[in-house]
């Protein structure tokens, strides 16, 4: 039977998804970190919307790269490289 032997098909007729995370990082580092990411945006904002904000961010991290740095033939001011950091960060938890 194709790749999958007899007992793989049967152990994927056992198995259940569960999207809970039980680790210590999760709930101890993860799960603070989210609850607090939560209550900078009002409870009317769309997640689309959160979403845009994240893509708004790699423009402006694309933007400033392009402004300082056009060719790719000089390294940009260092506070650009800290920028990029940040603003790939703030994307991610948006993103998240």
């Amino acid at each position: 039977m194709g790749y999958i032997g007899a007992h793989g098909v049967q152990a994927l007729h056992r198995y259940k998804y569960s999207g809970v995370d039980h680790s210590y990082v999760a709930k101890y580092v993860l799960q603070p970190f989210w609850s607090r990411c939560v209550n900078f945006f009002p409870l009317w904002m769309p997640p689309n919307m959160i979403t845009l904000t994240g893509f708004l961010f790699l423009v402006t991290s694309a933007l400033l790269g392009y402004i300082y740095s056009p060719l790719l033939d000089s390294p940009p001011p260092r506070w650009v490289n800290f920028a990029h950091g940040l603003l790939l960060f703030l994307y991610q938890v948006c993103l998240s």
